[in-house]
């Protein structure tokens, strides 16, 4: 079997790890977030439990191999962007498209706050076994391992924004941008 039959043959196993995982929080913990607290979960609920761990994993998986596979082609990308609009134009676009990604995070933030605390978990999670990969290829190590402390620290936010919804810019309300009203 080639080396990808191989990654391939492993992310599915650890999918099905986590299903398995979600199975056990499911039932043992009773505290996964498909099943309420307070009663005992029946098989249904471990059944939800077990296919929101599968699809975490998968998701998390997903993700990583995408950005695997996009990588090599952003500096191809960039030079694209560079030769048609200049390097001032160029840095100008990727600013303004990190900020209208940063207003819809918000956004998402304020009225789907537990779903974003698990879209962050997902994403530091791709994204550290993305950094991981640099490991192997690198001579100093310092960029790495800031960039998984960082992946740390997301995790950590995603799991606060995930438990604690109350705490959103928006608490029980739809959060909107500013209007402007034209009154001084």
């Amino acid at each position: 079997m080639s080396w990808i039959g191989w990654v391939v043959a492993l992310q599915v196993g650890v999918t099905i790890l986590g299903a398995v995982v979600g199975w056990v929080l499911g039932t043992v913990l009773n505290m996964f977030p498909f099943t309420p607290l307070g009663k005992w979960p029946t098989v249904k609920d471990r059944s939800t439990a077990a296919l929101g761990g599968a699809v975490f994993v998968a998701a998390i998986f997903l993700l990583a191999d995408s950005i695997a596979l996009v990588a090599p082609y952003g500096h191809l990308w960039y030079f694209a962007l560079v030769s048609r609009f200049g390097v001032q134009v160029t840095e100008i676009l990727i600013a303004m498209g990190v900020l209208v990604f940063g207003v819809l995070a918000f956004l998402f933030k304020a009225n789907y706050q537990r779903a974003y605390g698990v879209v962050e978990i997902v994403f530091a999670a791709s994204l550290a076994l993305v950094t991981a990969q640099q490991l192997r290829s690198q001579e100093s190590w310092t960029a790495t391992m800031m960039g998984l402390g960082g992946c740390v620290y997301v995790v950590s936010r995603g799991l606060g924004n995930y438990t604690d919804p109350s705490k959103s810019p928006a608490a029980g309300e739809v959060a909107k941008l500013p209007q402007a009203t034209g009154a001084a």
